[in-house]
């Protein structure tokens, strides 16, 4: 009998490239607790791996009600500076950002004319100008917690049902991510405290031994 030399099925090759990604991903994540690498990383492999052709990251400022692109990759210099300029409130007014974080409902929107009146006018003219058609976002979400929102959008293609849900899968890791780097930070941080307490505290008996032995002199 002859012997097919024809490759894998297409829907074959697409998974095998999915499981590949989350592989990539995740080794990626537990390689460093730099965040912005972490972003960037993840943000170039959806794009490169898996055709996405823009991907962007927006997170909650920790005590403000409003939320900012921490990272946006496959745009123009110009966008992506406009980008990182955006300040978005959070407002329960039942736009797409309520939903994804107040609610933490992902989104699938095949027609980006169809939710134009529920996006922050900002976002909305930024995705025009970019030449955005449809897209898929999911939130980012730790500990019951909402920290952001994970989107991209495939060029003039429209986003499926199943880019949600790969988006879905990747955003619980890159949430897992977010939480462990910004813990590393605040230890960090409170670390450096500690040290620059100590130092001072060190000065601090240092002098008063210094007083209190020339002071025994003079007596």
């Amino acid at each position: 009998s002859k012997v097919s030399t024809a490759g894998p099925p297409h829907h074959i090759k697409h998974q095998v490239g999915q499981l590949t990604t989350l592989h990539q991903v995740s080794a990626a994540i537990a390689r460093t607790l730099d965040l912005q690498l972490i972003l960037h990383t993840v943000l170039q492999l959806l794009i490169t791996n898996l055709g996405f052709t823009r991907m962007f990251v927006t997170l909650r400022h920790h005590e403000q009600d409003t939320a900012y692109v921490a990272h946006i990759a496959g745009v123009e210099p110009d966008i992506e500076e406009a980008a990182y300029r955006l300040d978005v409130p959070i407002r329960n007014d039942g736009g797409l950002q309520a939903d994804l974080l107040i609610h933490g409902k992902p989104l699938l929107v095949p027609s980006l004319a169809a939710v134009a009146d529920r996006m922050n006018p900002p976002v909305l003219e930024l995705a025009r100008l970019t030449g955005v058609t449809s897209f898929v976002a999911v939130p980012l979400q730790s500990q019951n917690q909402v920290l952001g929102y994970l989107a991209g959008d495939r060029g003039s293609q429209p986003c499926t049902a199943e880019d949600l849900h790969l988006l879905m899968t990747i955003a619980g890791h890159v949430a897992a991510a977010i939480d462990n780097a910004r813990a590393y930070s605040h230890l960090e941080t409170f670390t450096q405290y500690l040290e620059q307490r100590i130092a001072e505290r060190t000065q601090e008996l240092s002098t008063a031994n210094e007083r209190l032995q020339a002071h025994d002199r003079r007596r």
